[in-house]
C-alpha cells in the first residue's frame, strides 16, 4: 500500500474512533439530561429511600407500685445529645465567640476530656464538609439532670434550631428494690432467634402479663442517615409524638415481701437448699400480698451461698406434694360420706403394705389405732392409705372425679406466663396402676405448684370459694384510676359446709396436738399442713426417685391464720436442704411460716379486734404490776390521756390501775440494801442498780423476775432473771 493510500486509511481510522467517542459522550449527556428532568423525582425518592427512613420512638413505659404507693418498677430515662456544629443559624461570628466557654462548659462533663480537646474537636469539625460534619457526638447515656446543665451551655441553649442541639431520648427499667420480688414483676424483653433472625418477645411476671397496659403507643420521628450507622432526627409533619403507658398498683406490700424475703433467704443459707419459695395471699381476694422465689446461684467465693430470684418456682415448678395433699385427699372422703373425724383407723406399727404399695410412716413405731383426725394431725401415710384404699378400691374413678370436681386438675389460669398445669392422671391412664391409690393419698403421683395448692387451702380458709390469684388491683393514668381488677371466683364451692367445717378442725388438730405444733404457742390461732415429699430425678425419664445416699426432699407447710377468722394463706416450701439430716415441713419451713405470719400479725389492723371503749374498765380487769420511773408514768399519762395520780416522796412508783385512771404506790425499792428490781424493765433495772455501784448480768427476755447477789471479790454482781 503506498504512502498515500495509509494516510487515508489511519484518517478514517481516527475519524470513526472520534465518531464513536463523541456518540457516546452524547449519550451520557442525554441520559443526565433525562435523569435529572424526566426521573427527577423518582431518583430523588429513591435517595430519601435510603438516606431516611421514619423509626419508632418508644413510648414511656407505665410505673408499677406496691399496695402502700412505693415504686417498684419503672423507666428511667437517659438521652444521646449531639450537635449540628454547622447549623445554618450558628454564624461564624457567635462560634468563634463562645466556642470556647462551650468548650469549658464540656470539660466539667465525666470523661476527663480537657477543654482544650473539647475547643480542637469542635473547630475542625465546623470545618470539615460533607453531610457528616453536620454531627458532633457529645456523649450518650446522659441523665434528666445532666440533659438540663447541658442545655444551658454556650450555643447549645439556643436549642435545637438556634443552637444545633440534637437529643434523641430513651430508657431503662429499673427495679426499686433490686431483687426484691424481681420474678413477681418481672421483664418485657425482646428477642431474636439466632436461627431465623425473627424479633420475638420473653415476657415474663407482671411487666410481660400487663405489656399492652403498661408500654403505651409508639411514635414515629423522620431520621436522615448522614453516616454508615450514624442517623440525625429531622423534622416532619409525619411524625407522631408517642403516648406514655399506664401505671399498675399491684396487690404487693413491699413491706411483706422484705419480711417473707428475708426469712426464706435465712432459712435457704441455714440448710444450704437448693432452692425455695414462699407466698402470702389475702383470704378473701385471692390478692397475692407477697411472692418469693429464691434459687441457688454461683457466689463469689467457694465456701459462701448466695440466692437470687433466677425462675418464678411458685408457679413453674409442679412437684409431687406430699403430705399438703392428704387435706383435699381426705376431703373427698368425707365429702362421699365415706369416713367421718371420729372413725378409728389402725396404723399399727408405722408400717403397712396397702394396694401393693409399702407405706411407713415418718414416726417410729407407729400410732396404733387412732381417729381420723388424729390421722390426718399426725400425718400418718398408713393412716390415710386405709382410709383411702378401703373406700375407693372398688370405685377409683369416685376418688379421682371427686379430686377434679373441686378443682384441683385444672390450672388458676393466672395473668402471669409460665404457670405449669396440675396433673392428676384419670384412672386408667398410663401413670395409672394398682398402687396408685395408696399413693395419691399421700400427695405422691400428682403434680402441683406451691400456688395451687396454696389457692385449695385458701379456698378452704374463704368458705369454699377457690379464687384466682391476683397480682395486680387497679390501673391508672396520671394518677386516676381507670380500671379496678376485682376477684375472680374459679370455684364457687369446692365442697359442703360440712366438709369445710371437718377440714378446718383437721388443720386446726395439726397445729395444736400434731406435726405443726411449734407453731402453737402464738397469739393468734394457725391452722396448717405439714408436707414432707421425696423428690422424683427431673433429669432421668419416667417417675424415678432419688435414691441411696442421693435422697432429695422437699419441706412444705400451707396454711392460714388467724384460724378462727381468716385473713391470710400461705405457702413455704424448701426444696433439698443439704446441711441436716431434717428435712421435715414442721422444722424447715414452719419457722419460716411462724415469722412471716408473725409479722402479718402485728402490722394488720383487720386482724386485731378493736379496743374497748371504756379503757379505764379494760384496764381494771388487766393485772398491772409495771415498776417504772414516776416522770415517765406522767409523760404516758400525759400521753395517752389518762387520768394519773403519781404519789410522792419516791422517784420510783409501782403503777397499778383504779377505777379513776392509774395510780402509783411509793415502791420500796431496797433489799438488804440492794435496789429492788422484780418487775422492772431492763433498762430501769439497769439505771438503778448501776448507779447504786453494783455490776450486772442479765439473761433472758422480757421483764425482772428474780434477782440474786452473788459475791464476786470484794464487790457484789447483781444476778437478773428475765420472763
Amino acid at each position: 500500500m503506498s504512502a498515500e493510500a495509509l494516510k487515508k486509511s489511519m484518517l478514517l481510522r481516527s475519524r470513526l474512533v472520534y465518531g464513536a467517542m463523541l456518540l457516546a459522550g452524547l449519550m451520557v449527556l442525554g441520559q443526565a439530561l433525562r435523569i435529572q428532568t424526566v426521573q427527577a423525582a423518582y431518583w430523588k425518592g429513591i435517595h430519601l429511600e435510603q438516606s431516611t427512613r421514619m423509626v419508632e420512638i418508644e413510648a414511656n413505659r407505665g410505673n408499677i407500685f406496691s399496695l402502700d404507693g412505693s415504686l417498684l418498677a419503672t423507666s428511667l430515662p437517659y438521652f444521646e445529645v449531639s450537635m449540628d456544629v454547622q447549623a445554618s443559624p450558628i454564624s461564624d461570628t457567635l462560634f468563634q465567640r463562645q466556642v470556647g466557654a462551650l468548650a469549658e462548659a464540656l470539660a466539667q462533663f465525666p470523661g476527663g476530656r480537657t477543654a482544650k480537646a473539647w475547643k480542637r474537636d469542635l473547630m475542625s469539625k465546623r470545618r470539615e464538609k460533607g453531610k457528616l460534619a453536620h454531627y458532633f457526638p457529645i456523649a450518650d447515656q446522659v441523665s434528666l439532670d445532666e440533659l438540663r446543665r447541658i442545655e444551658g451551655y454556650p450555643i447549645l441553649k439556643r436549642g435545637r434550631y438556634k443552637g444545633g442541639l440534637l437529643v434523641l431520648a430513651h430508657s431503662e427499667r429499673k427495679l426499686l428494690f433490686g431483687d426484691l420480688a424481681q420474678r413477681t414483676l418481672g421483664y418485657d424483653q425482646r428477642k431474636i432467634d439466632p436461627k431465623t433472625h425473627k424479633i420475638g418477645w420473653k415476657r415474663v411476671g407482671i411487666e410481660g402479663a400487663y405489656h399492652e397496659q403498661l408500654a403505651g403507643v409508639t411514635g414515629h420521628r423522620l431520621m436522615q442517615r448522614i453516616a454508615r450507622n450514624i442517623w440525625m432526627p429531622l423534622e416532619s409533619e409525619n411524625a407522631i409524638e408517642p403516648k406514655d403507658g399506664l401505671d399498675l398498683v399491684s396487690t404487693l406490700d413491699v413491706h411483706l415481701q422484705d419480711v417473707a424475703h428475708q426469712a426464706l433467704l435465712r432459712k435457704l443459707k441455714s440448710t444450704k437448699a437448693d432452692k425455695g419459695c414462699l407466698v402470702l395471699m389475702e383470704v378473701a381476694t385471692g390478692a397475692v400480698r407477697a411472692m418469693v422465689n429464691l434459687g441457688r446461684v454461683p457466689a463469689q467465693t467457694p465456701d459462701s451461698l448466695a440466692y437470687s430470684e433466677v425462675y418464678n418456682y411458685a408457679i413453674g415448678s409442679a412437684t409431687d406434694p406430699g403430705s399438703t395433699f392428704k387435706l383435699p385427699a381426705l376431703m373427698v372422703a368425707l365429702e362421699d360420706g365415706a369416713v367421718t373425724l371420729d372413725e378409728m383407723v389402725e396404723t399399727g406399727n408405722g408400717k403397712a403394705v396397702v394396694g401393693g404399695a409399702e407405706i411407713v410412716d415418718s414416726h417410729e413405731g407407729g400410732y396404733g389405732r387412732i381417729n381420723v383426725v388424729d390421722v390426718f394431725a399426725q400425718s400418718s401415710n398408713v393412716g390415710m392409705a386405709r382410709i383411702v384404699y378401703k373406700h375407693y378400691v372398688k370405685q377409683p374413678k369416685r376418688f379421682i372425679d371427686g379430686l377434679w370436681k373441686m378443682g384441683l386438675n385444672q390450672k388458676l389460669g393466672i395473668d402471669l406466663v409460665g404457670e405449669v398445669p396440675p396433673h392428676i392422671g384419670a384412672v386408667g391412664a398410663d401413670d395409672w396402676s394398682d398402687l396408685s391409690l395408696a399413693k395419691r393419698s399421700n400427695g405422691y403421683e400428682v403434680r402441683m405448684t406451691p400456688l395451687q395448692t396454696l389457692s385449695f387451702y385458701n379456698a378452704v380458709a374463704n368458705k369454699g370459694a377457690l379464687l384466682k390469684p391476683q397480682f395486680v388491683q387497679e390501673v391508672r393514668s396520671k394518677g386516676e384510676v381507670v380500671q379496678r381488677l376485682k376477684p375472680e371466683v374459679l370455684v364457687p364451692r369446692i365442697c359442703s359446709d360440712k366438709t369445710l367445717e371437718a377440714a378446718r378442725t383437721m388443720l386446726e388438730a395439726v397445729v395444736t396436738k400434731g406435726t405443726a405444733s411449734n407453731l402453737r404457742d402464738t397469739d393468734y390461732k394457725i391452722a396448717a399442713k405439714t408436707g414432707t415429699a421425696q423428690m422424683y430425678n427431673e433429669e432421668k425419664p419416667g417417675y424415678v426417685f432419688f435414691d441411696g445416699y442421693t435422697k432429695h426432699y422437699q419441706a412444705s407447710l400451707c396454711g392460714y391464720f388467724p384460724a378462727q377468722n381468716p385473713q391470710y394463706s400461705m405457702i413455704v416450701v424448701v426444696y433439698h436442704p443439704r446441711s441436716t439430716s431434717d428435712y421435715y415441713g414442721n422444722s424447715i419451713a414452719g419457722p419460716v411460716f411462724r415469722e412471716v405470719a408473725d409479722k402479718v400479725y402485728s402490722a394488720s389492723v383487720a386482724i386485731h379486734k378493736p379496743l374497748a371503749k371504756d379503757t379505764l374498765a379494760a384496764l381494771q380487769r388487766v393485772p398491772c404490776f409495771m415498776l417504772a420511773a414516776a416522770e415517765d408514768v406522767e409523760v404516758l399519762g400525759k400521753g395517752m390521756r389518762l387520768p394519773y395520780q403519781i404519789a410522792g416522796g419516791s422517784d420510783w412508783v409501782q403503777v397499778v390501775p383504779r377505777s379513776n385512771g392509774v395510780a402509783t404506790l411509793p415502791l420500796k425499792n431496797s433489799i438488804a440494801g440492794v435496789p429492788n428490781v422484780v418487775g422492772m424493765g431492763l433498762r430501769d433495772a439497769l439505771y438503778l442498780l448501776e448507779n447504786a455501784g453494783y455490776g450486772v448480768r442479765a439473761s433472758g427476755y422480757g421483764k425482772v423476775v428474780k434477782q440474786t447477789v452473788q459475791s464476786k471479790g470484794n464487790a457484789s454482781v447483781i444476778i437478773l432473771q428475765l420472763g
